[in-house]
């Protein structure tokens, strides 16, 4: 145990293995963390270790999307735990609190994930020196790191689901490349007993099945490659309900041509074994910004944000019309010359009226648009999120990801590497993904009154506005600076030269401002349309109590004012008004106090005449 100059005792001591199941030495003797509950907060830090890890992400680990109340509580028992059982107290650091979380410091010889990380790094050096036996061997030092399946015994669905199949994913990835040096150097008959095992192992691992039919071939079995072949071509028929892909379907041809006789010489058309990624390409799928686009100092912070940090993850949250994709679209154009290896967009339809799309069916999509032949796209979700990462590892893209309907849906669609930036858009908050992958949130709000006034200018011109500067003024007001509105009333007037604004403004205050603030011919354009996609997502319950607050005489509101209203207890209401928060349909000015937009006040109480309170 060395102790520093300022006579902190180091940890050097301490050791710590994640991959396999959770181990912990103190000085070789080992630390028996039984509580599950400590075991997965332990397991948590580790797997981010040097790196502060909030209390959201602590909590989601240990109980899932529903934490306890007091939560915040039971997480510093835990660590008053945790560093009693460490050893940690004022001449033993080791677990750092931070303001909104915890730590834990190790140095890469404490950690068993840090090694097999930093032996990686260095095998990539070989690689790059070409010196292949030094590749291998810094290859089979990592690999040596690993102990079995990681977190094996960590109780937390949230790791086992988001960060093991990560860990497992990188494992393979190193394998598969030392096998490959394996056949370049010869070393065939010796690595087929392995591949078998393999095979059996990750059946739906293509280079694995590749890697063995080789290996057969070279070793002159040429009876066992085709026979592999003809295994494989089955399974993935029969339990897949797919064919194999094309580079196994070369193999065979070579094989049945005789190529590579006498086992010397690439069986392939190529001289690795390995489904290289695709090579880089530009890719620019970003849809043109929108037109009069009002600048927002939104737009100039979301820039410096995402240029500040590596691997920037930033969610965009606010309120149907709020212009939420109009401001990613518009940083996104400012962003593109920081990430010159391309930029992905895709609409995941989470408030739409056709169905959000899956994880698996938006990871196909990203993968057919990088280039990946629809014949190596792997069936199942995580093999193509792991394809995914893989295609984009070393290129610095920015990643679009608009409407979003769920942290759920967006988690396999991150990239994972520190040269990629993402941009999340949604009506929800998304604080799932700051819990658990650090996401910075940007809540967008409408627009201010000069704004306001500003964008109805560029949509029915300067002089028309001038003529009537006042009614413009009072138009932006009835359409609450809401954006979609402020679009709809201008693309109106836009039609009819002859209109006056102030004819417009008299119909909006005389009349139910939703049913004005529609386009004819565009019925899904709609101020009314796009509250209805958030309203129909409630539960019943909050479906009921949104109807009771545009009931209310203001739009104004405390939880006791709704406890009061709805007779339920302040802690259900407090609940409740934080899921239609979450929503965006409902804002939080300050501590209790609550508050709805104008129009969604509006709708509210259209929706409470449409819908009896009872129902």
């Amino acid at each position: 145990m060395a102790v520093g100059s300022s006579g902190v005792v180091e940890n050097d001591d301490l050791s710590f293995g994640v991959l396999g199941p959770l181990e912990v030495f103190d000085g070789g003797q080992r630390i028996n963390v039984s509580a599950g509950k400590l075991r997965v907060f332990l397991a948590t830090l580790l797997v981010q270790a040097n790196r502060p890890v909030s209390l959201d992400e602590l909590a989601i680990r240990l109980w899932g999307e529903r934490a306890p109340r007091g939560a915040r509580g039971t997480l510093q028992v835990h660590a008053l735990r945790l560093r009693r059982l460490l050893g940690d107290n004022h001449r033993r650091k080791v677990l750092r609190t931070w303001a909104d979380g915890y730590s834990i410091e190790v140095k890469p010889e404490q950690l068993d994930l840090l090694r097999f990380r930093r032996f990686r790094a260095d095998a990539r050096s070989a690689l790059g020196t070409g010196n292949l036996n030094a590749e291998a061997t810094l290859l089979g030092r990592a690999l040596g790191e690993w102990r079995g399946r990681s977190l094996s015994d960590v109780p937390s669905d949230s790791l086992q689901r988001e960060i093991v199949p990560q860990l497992e994913e990188d494992k393979l990835l190193v394998l598969e490349r030392r096998l490959e040096i394996d056949l370049e150097a010869g070393r065939w008959r010796e690595i087929i007993s392995e591949l078998v095992q393999l095979t059996k192992d990750h059946p739906w691992h293509e280079p694995f099945w590749e890697q063995l039919i080789v290996a057969l071939h070279r070793s002159e079995r040429v009876a066992d490659a085709l026979d592999t072949y003809r295994t494989v071509l089955r399974r993935f028929r029969e339990e897949l309900g797919v064919e194999p892909g094309e580079r196994l379907r070369r193999l065979q041809q070579d094989i049945l041509a005789g190529n590579g006789a006498g086992g010397r010489g690439p069986v392939s058309a190529g001289p690795s074994v390995k489904i290289e990624p695709t090579p880089p390409a530009t890719i620019s799928q970003l849809p043109p910004v929108v037109h009069g686009y009002v600048e927002r100092q939104e737009v100039v912070d979301l820039v410096a944000m995402t240029s500040a940090m590596n691997g920037a993850i930033l969610t965009i949250s606010g309120m149907p019309g709020v212009g939420k994709t109009a401001l990613a679209l518009q940083a996104a154009h400012r962003l593109c010359p920081r990430y010159p290896d391309g930029q992905l967009y895709l609409n995941l339809q989470g408030f739409s009226t056709t169905p959000p799309l899956s994880p698996t069916e938006a990871l196909e999509r990203f993968l057919r648009s990088i280039g990946v032949p629809a014949d190596q796209i792997p069936p199942d979700m995580e093999g193509r999120a792991a394809r995914y990462r893989a295609e984009l590892a070393e290129r610095r893209v920015l990643v679009v990801l608009d409407n979003a309907a769920s942290p759920g849906q967006v988690r396999p669609l991150l990239p994972g590497h520190p040269g990629a930036a993402v941009l999340v858009t949604s009506r929800m908050d998304l604080r799932g993904l700051t819990a658990t992958h650090g996401a910075h949130r940007v809540l967008l709000d409408v627009l201010a009154p000069d704004q306001s006034a500003e964008l109805l200018v560029n949509l029915v011109g300067a002089r028309r506005a001038a003529a009537e500067p006042g009614a413009v003024a009072e138009l932006a007001e009835l359409c609450a600076h809401l954006p979609l509105a402020l679009r709809i009333a201008g693309a109106n007037l836009a039609a009819d030269p002859h209109a006056q604004v102030a004819r417009l403004v008299r119909d909006l205050r005389e009349s139910n401002r939703l049913a004005q603030l529609a386009l004819h011919g565009d019925e899904l354009t709609t101020v009314r349309a796009e509250l209805d996609l958030s309203y129909q997502r409630l539960s019943r319950s909050d479906r009921q109590l949104f109807r009771e607050l545009g009931s209310g005489p203001t739009p104004e509101l405390t939880v006791l004012d709704v406890a009061s209203q709805s007779g339920a207890t302040p802690d259900d209401v407090r609940r409740a008004l934080d899921r239609l928060t979450a929503a965006s349909l409902l804002q939080q000015p300050a501590a209790g106090r609550y508050r709805l937009h104008e129009l969604v006040w509006e709708y509210a109480r259209d929706q409470a005449h449409v819908v009896p309170i009872c129902s």
